[in-house]
Order: structure tokens, then C-alpha cells, then sequence
């Protein structure tokens, strides 16, 4: 090729989150002998946004640095102005305001568009029904018009198959540079670090601490488990339900650490994961645990059992909210059997997988 494509990713910010760590694993692995990548955010850039981790990439990266009122009034005209600017080959879209003002102020451009989430069940827990469907109805709709379409995984894939034809499949990947196994002196080691004990029972928790995820189900669980008294749970992230979660683990071997920039430290110390989320696309935490070599308890969600399809000794499944079923399970931690391998899901095949779609769509479209 002696061209090279010119890449546009359009997205809200690059705050700190499972979908920027799509994007970023997107630019870290793509060839650049055949793509020239743009990126450019709509929003201010909050405190928590990784853009210093895209500047170290060979990427040009611009922001519109739109608060909500001036998107309103200039937002329109800003972004068309600056895309023509830019005048990519390929627009990808990855979240609810990038696909929707780029279907409908850019659709002369090729688009790619990703889904990574059943958006409708999203949506409708962080907003209420009413918005969160509206919202959700918009992002659908305009998704539906993009050139090529996207969703992160094949349990995704059936949630749209009936309202949405030509869907393609790109699992997330991991950056396995970063999250991998341990042996037991490095363990050890970054134990001692972070201040624990290297005789401790450690499980895990990561996510937002939202009803979605249902963090309320592993507090309890772990409060009517044995093993609990004995052992500590460690929760990363925050959210709406911090205050509750706090007062359900008075008196527990609980620790809520907030949001971190060490995570792959947290799950390298940790012996085993949990989630009990009811919704999810395919959760980069989960993979993040998985390919560190932790053994996981899962709500049994298809996207959870999905990942777990080719190591299947690596995780066990309860039903959601079943608080008694979890706490069964993880009393059983010490006597369940133990994978030895570990789920692979790199960031490699995963940009590569996308580098397939947009030389396609460049060349077919």
C-alpha cells in the first residue's frame, strides 16, 4: 500500500475508562505503515483522562474542548469544520455522542461504529427509563446507519442480530504487556508494596460500584460466606452506591481503594476475581483478571460465559443477585480446581481484527 489510510477516531473525552482502553489498545497495536490515526475528543478533557498516554503514540490528536452549553450553540459547525479539516478516509465511533453527531453531521465519510454494550440496559440504569431509552433508541438508530458495524462481542451480536443485519464481531483484547501472570516471588514482593500480607486471601472487585454491577451482592455474599472472616475484598473503582457499600461492610475485611492508575498491580496480589454484573458488552475487567491467571466468580451473563468458552476451569457462574450461591462458591475457593491456563484475549489480534474492517470498507465502499 503506498497510501496510507487516514483514521479518525471521534469520541466525547478520553477519560479514563473501559471504552478509552478500547480505543487506546486500538492505536497501540494498529500498523502504521498503513494507517495514519487522528483522534478527536468533543469535551473538555476531565482530570482523569489518559491523553498523556495517546501522546506517547505516533497519533495526531485534537479537542473541540466543548462544554455542554458552547456543544449546543457551536458544536455543529466546530466539528464539521474541523473533520473537513482533517478529511479522513475512515470515521470509527465508539460511544453514544461520537456516533451520534457523526451519523448526522458527517455521514459523506465512511463510518465505522462500535456497540460495546447492551446499551438499552445501560442506559436506562445510569439515567432512568425514560431518558436512558431515549438515549438509547438515538445511539441504535444512528449505529444502524454506519458503514460498517461493530459490537465487542458474540453475545452482543444476538442482542442486535433481529433488529440489524451485517454485524461484525471484534472481541475486546487486552494489552498483555501489562496484564499478565506473576510467579509467587513477585507476588510476594508487590504484596509487600501495597501492604499486604502474603499469607492473606485476597479477592477482587472492579467496576463502577453501580446497580448494574451490583456490588451489594459480593459485600453480602462475602458477609454470609466462612472464608470471609478470614479473608479481605478489595473493591477499585466508585460510584452512586459508595456510601451503601460502606455501611453494608461494617465490621468485614473490606477495603474500598477508589479509582487507581496501578490496577494490574491490585489483580497481580489477588487470588481470585469477582463480578455480579446483570449487563455487560464484554467487561475489559474481567479479561483483565482472566489474563492476569485469577480464577473468577461470574454472574452467568452470556458475555461473562462467552470469555470463558476455551478455558472453562478458570471460572464458576451463580445466578444473578443470588447472594447464597455466591457465598457456596467462593467457601469452596480453596478446594475448587484451578486452571492452569489461563484466557488469552490480546490487543494484537484485536486491532488487527479492526485493520481488516477499515481496509475493507476503504477498499469496497
Amino acid at each position: 500500500m503506498n497510501t496510507k489510510i487516514k483514521l479518525l477516531i471521534i469520541n466525547s473525552t478520553l477519560e479514563k475508562s473501559g471504552l478509552t482502553n478500547v480505543i487506546l489498545n486500538i492505536c497501540k497495536n494498529i500498523d502504521y505503515q498503513k494507517f495514519d490515526v487522528n483522534i478527536l475528543t468533543l469535551s473538555v478533557e476531565p482530570t482523569s483522562s489518559l491523553w498523556s498516554s495517546f501522546k506517547q503514540l505516533p497519533i495526531k490528536i485534537e479537542s473541540l474542548g466543548l462544554n455542554r452549553i458552547n456543544w449546543i450553540f457551536k458544536g455543529k459547525t466546530a466539528l464539521i469544520n474541523k473533520v473537513n479539516e482533517i478529511n479522513p478516509d475512515i470515521i470509527q465511533t465508539i460511544s453514544y455522542r461520537g456516533t451520534v453527531s457523526t451519523i448526522k453531521y458527517l455521514n459523506s465519510y465512511k463510518i465505522v461504529s462500535t456497540l460495546q454494550a447492551d446499551i438499552h440496559k445501560n442506559y436506562t440504569d445510569t439515567y432512568g427509563k425514560i431518558i436512558g431509552n431515549y438515549i438509547a433508541n438515538q445511539e441504535l438508530s444512528a449505529f444502524k446507519n454506519a458503514n460498517s458495524k461493530i459490537v465487542c462481542s458474540n453475545s452482543l451480536k444476538q442482542v442486535y442480530s433481529s433488529q440489524i443485519a451485517n454485524i461484525n464481531v471484534v472481541q475486546n483484547g487486552i494489552d498483555n504487556t501489562i496484564f499478565h501472570k506473576i510467579d509467587s516471588k513477585q507476588k510476594t514482593e508487590l504484596r509487600t508494596k501495597l501492604g499486604y500480607k502474603n499469607n492473606d486471601t485476597i479477592f477482587i472487585s472492579v467496576g463502577a460500584l453501580s446497580n448494574r454491577k451490583d456490588p451489594l451482592t459480593i459485600i453480602n455474599a462475602f458477609k454470609n460466606s466462612t472464608i470471609g472472616k478470614d479473608s479481605k475484598l478489595l473493591f477499585l473503582g466508585n460510584g452512586p452506591l459508595l456510601n451503601q457499600c460502606i455501611i453494608a461492610s461494617k465490621g468485614l475485611n473490606i477495603e474500598f481503594i477508589g479509582n487507581v492508575d496501578n490496577t494490574h498491580e491490585y489483580y497481580k496480589i489477588a487470588d481470585a476475581f469477582i463480578s455480579a454484573s446483570s449487563s455487560e458488552g464484554l467487561p475489559n475487567s474481567v479479561l483483565e483478571a482472566g489474563m492476569c491467571g485469577l480464577f473468577c466468580y461470574l454472574s452467568n451473563i452470556p458475555q461473562h460465559t462467552e470469555i470463558f468458552e476455551e478455558v472453562k476451569t478458570q471460572a464458576v457462574f451463580f445466578n444473578c443477585g443470588d447472594v447464597n450461591e455466591l457465598a457456596k462458591q467462593i467457601d469452596n475457593y480453596k478446594t475448587t480446581s484451578k486452571s492452569e491456563k489461563s484466557i488469552d484475549f490480546n490487543a494484537l489480534k484485536m486491532a488487527k481484527q479492526y485493520e481488516e474492517i477499515y481496509l475493507n470498507i476503504y477498499e469496497n465502499t
